[in-house]
């Protein structure tokens, strides 16, 4: 182990036969780990291999019980109303737990209210369905389509649910998990499941649907129930702030 302050030569073997072995030293004085930083760092390696593992043994399950059909679909479930719960309760706390609301403090409310009329109904509301010809994501206009070439990667990252597309795009949505809770009860969270079976769809075009989706099997527009909301929210501001 180096001393605190020394610098260090790594020597690598050759990229290719005949060539010099591959050199590189530290760009300035080492410092060793402090203590317990590095079982900390092992412990982390540990715990993600572990999740590595797991998540392994449920794309094989899925993979093995994915049964070919015309269209599937996915939908919120209870996970995600939680999370708007949350959220609608935290809005809430913050309305009518301020004590004086002024004209600058009222336009911050209804800005970042109206901003949210956009994204709950996207929360209670997603649906994703899957036909021959790829992915049916429902939004506030209309639903979005996603050819099954333009999928790169389904994955749960944290709290999301990420499907990623060609040229950087995404869609995304999010909702509370427990990961102690899940390991101890044996539970699959229901983004790691639809994570599963897309990444399984996206390796082996085998398993997709084989059929083609009616529009109403789509999802419907999201919009009306946005300025529901956000006609909602608005009176509720209005009455706060007169009140």
């Amino acid at each position: 182990m180096p001393c605190d302050g020394a610098e260090i030569l790594l020597i690598g073997a050759a990229e290719e036969p005949g060539e010099p072995p591959v050199t590189e030293w530290s760009t300035g004085p080492v410092r060793p780990l402090a203590g317990g930083a590095a079982g900390r760092r092992l412990a982390r390696e540990e715990r993600a291999a572990v999740r590595a593992a797991r998540d392994e043994e449920l794309a094989a399950t899925v993979r093995a019980g994915i049964a070919v059909v015309p269209v599937r679909r996915w939908r919120a479930g209870p996970v995600d109303w939680l999370g708007t719960f949350l959220v609608v309760q935290w809005a809430g706390w913050i309305l009518w737990g301020a004590a004086d609301l002024g004209l600058w403090d009222g336009a911050l409310l209804l800005l970042g209210g109206l901003m949210g009329a956009t994204l709950v109904p996207r929360k209670l509301l997603w649906r994703v369905t899957a036909d021959r010809t790829g992915l049916w994501l429902n939004g506030l206009r209309r639903p979005r389509h996603v050819p099954w070439d333009d999928l790169r990667s389904a994955r749960r990252e944290a709290f999301e649910l990420q499907l990623r597309v060609r040229d950087g795009d995404h869609w995304d949505v999010s909702a509370p998990r427990w990961p102690w809770l899940q390991r101890r009860r044996g539970l699959i969270h229901p983004y790691d499941a639809l994570a599963a079976e897309l990444s399984a769809m996206i390796a082996d075009p085998a398993l997709r649907p084989t059929g083609e989706s009616e529009v109403g099997e789509r999802g419907r527009q999201l919009w009306p129930f946005a300025v529901l909301l956000a006609l909602a929210w608005t009176a509720l501001l209005v009455t706060r702030w007169l009140s």
